[in-house]
């Protein structure tokens, strides 16, 4: 399992480098729009689904 997500990695990793030598507009718009909006998506996310079963404890929904 570990040697699969590990080779899955990899290949990732060499296809995004060879697609951002040849895009680095790209690479700097992912860095600078992307990265931003994934890490705002996620912690969104991760908080709802920790508050929702705490507010049903609660009573407040």
């Amino acid at each position: 399992m570990l040697n699969q997500l590990r080779k899955f990695d990899q290949q990732a990793e060499r296809k995004l480098k060879s697609i951002f030598v040849h895009q680095p507009w790209l690479a700097i718009f992912l860095c600078v729009v992307g990265m931003p909006i994934a890490l705002v998506i996620g912690v969104g996310v991760v908080t709802a689904v920790v508050m929702y079963p705490i507010s049903l404890i609660f009573g407040w929904v």
